[in-house]
């Protein structure tokens, strides 16, 4: 059976499973000879210390020698190779990520997919762990085994067939569990969409009972389909530990009550046969409690190769950007910024269109100041993301300078913006900038009445941890330090108090285009619409005037 776990670690880790999984199978084996021959010098150790048991000595030691190097081994080899695999993988999908299409990326953030792969990748972490000692118990048990043999083959015969009995049924199940563990991750993602919903629509819901008590009763739907798989994973590990150990004091029972009744010649034999039934016990409970971790591995690897192809699937740009030139873009300019029939339009799971925006005809001048003003829901960010090239137009052109922008040039074009989003990320490093001048950073802190709130230190802000309005500032202050020739601001002298909101319409918005700086500003406060150049007005994703 193919082990796609295994597979993981040697297309990954780059790292050859061979040396790793022989070291784990001689630990087993070395293993099982130091009990062989603990049992063995047991039975000589009245005789004191002959030719015999001085060579017996010697070859334990070397045995627990190939035992503690060859297991010492293979789990280093194993934590490197996995955190090796890992690495590469996390990798990868972070900087395909970064090529994805934004609304796929919006999309699978409120359903909470990505929220799964840190889980994900730490089980496969443990499982490659338990796995390969998994790997050495059923060493140990062919070596246990082969003692056996050689000792007492009616009590062979007897082990063999319990294994033949019990490690078919245990297959069986790992499989099931797979199945099912790959069935619960698809719920569990269906159960966190709709609790992400919970959250972010936490006021609506408090405020209606009737739908306050729908979402529980769907939640708890969800929540039960969701791990009904693992109770039956779960019951499923307790009969298979019940089977093996069950199954083997019918065996112990067999051996010590029937057999020497049977062949009464056996009667000098079953105190040792018993020893060496009784560590078999181990090797084979290990296997079973091991197995539903593993299924859950299996499962986690192929969760996230799907995951990376549904994220290589939204890259539909990411050639293009691969091979642009970082450098062409650090210095943009432009005279003229242009939608021509730019539309968009969101669907819903069945691909039904939810909202259209545009078709859209606009042009920005640079050095202009414009507003865009409309009511909640009349497409605003939307227009934004198209503007900015975030989302790709469905119908129409972005033009630069009269010139038409296609998918190779939408990096280029993105470079021209700085921008503040009424949802905007602070993060905690200004990544990008390394080269900012600390003196340039508290001066903007002054300015925007930050500098007693937080500082600037090792290219990051001490304090981040501030009130909405004083957020927004410091992200204000982000888009400056980038110099972009274009600055959107969405929103951002919302929960500002009066006097910082005065000053941000009467003198930081002017002083910006004074500087030359093409300035967009989504904004609800009427009263300062004369500071604006033009006044773009949206209603239900057009432009009306």
């Amino acid at each position: 059976m193919k082990s796609h776990l295994l597979d993981f670690l040697r297309r990954e880790s780059g790292q050859r499973r061979a040396p790793m999984l022989v070291a784990m199978v001689l630990s087993g084996l070395a293993e099982g000879l130091v009990i062989v021959l603990a049992n063995v010098g047991a039975n000589s150790a009245s005789e004191g210390l002959t030719l015999t048991r001085s060579v017996l000595l010697t070859v334990y030691l070397i045995g627990l020698t190939t035992w503690v190097v060859s297991l010492r081994r293979a789990l280093k080899q194993s934590f490197t190779a996995s955190e090796q695999a890992l690495e590469r993988v996390k990798t990868r999908l972070a900087t395909r990520l970064l090529q994805a299409d934004l609304l796929y990326v919006e999309r699978q953030a409120a359903s909470g997919r990505f929220s799964l792969l840190s889980q994900d990748t730490r089980l496969v972490a443990d499982a490659v762990m338990r796995g390969l000692y998994c790997l050495q118990s059923l060493a140990l048990f062919a070596a246990s085994s082969v003692y056996m043999l050689w000792k007492d083959p009616v009590a062979f015969g007897l082990v063999a067939l319990v294994f033949v009995l019990a490690i078919p049924k245990l297959m069986h199940n790992y499989q099931q569990a797979t199945a099912e563990t790959r069935l619960s991750a698809e719920r569990e993602g269906r159960f966190f969409a709709l609790f992400g919903d919970l959250v972010r629509g936490f006021k609506e819901v408090k405020l209606h009972r009737p739908r306050s008590d729908a979402l529980q009763a769907e939640l708890v739907e969800r929540a039960r389909a969701a791990h009904a798989p693992r109770h039956h994973i779960h019951r499923r590990t307790v009969d298979d530990l019940q089977f093996s150990n069950g199954i083997f004091y019918v065996l112990l029972a067999a051996l010590v009550f029937l057999l020497p009744e049977i062949w009464s010649s056996r009667g000098d034999t079953v105190e040792q046969t018993l020893t060496t039934v009784l560590s078999l016990m181990g090797p084979l409970t290990a296997f079973a409690t091991t197995l539903p971790m593993l299924a859950r591995a299996e499962a986690a690897v192929a969760g996230l190769y799907a995951l990376e192809a549904e994220i290589d699937a939204a890259a539909q740009d990411c050639e293009a950007e691969d091979d642009s030139d970082p450098q062409a873009s650090d210095t943009p300019t432009f005279e003229r910024l242009a939608l021509q029939g730019v539309s968009f339009h969101y669907t819903d799971d069945a691909g039904d269109v939810t909202f259209c925006s545009g078709p859209h005809d606009l042009e920005i001048r640079r050095g202009e100041l414009v507003f865009i003003v409309g009511g909640n829901g009349s497409g605003k960010s939307t227009l934004l993301k198209l503007l900015t090239g975030l989302y790709a137009p469905v119908t129409g052109e972005l033009l630069l300078d009269g010139q038409i922008v296609d998918a190779d040039a939408r990096q280029d074009w993105r470079e021209l913006f700085s921008i503040v989003f009424t949802d905007f990320h602070l993060f905690e490093r200004l990544h990008g900038l390394d080269n900012v001048d600390p003196r340039e950073v508290k001066r903007w802190l002054a300015v925007m009445g930050l500098a007693h709130k937080t500082r600037f230190r090792n290219g990051r802000f001490t304090q981040t941890s501030l009130s909405t309005g004083q957020r927004k500032r410091l992200a204000f202050i982000v888009a400056m330090l980038r110099d972009k020739p274009v600055c959107i601001l969405d929103e951002v002298a919302a929960d500002q108090d009066p006097e910082f909101r005065r000053r941000f319409y009467r003198e930081l918005l002017p002083g910006l285009r004074e500087r030359g700086t093409t300035v967009i500003v989504v904004s609800h406060d009427d009263a300062y619409f004369d500071c604006a150049d033009r006044l773009i007005r949206l209603q239900d994703g057009r432009i009306v005037a």
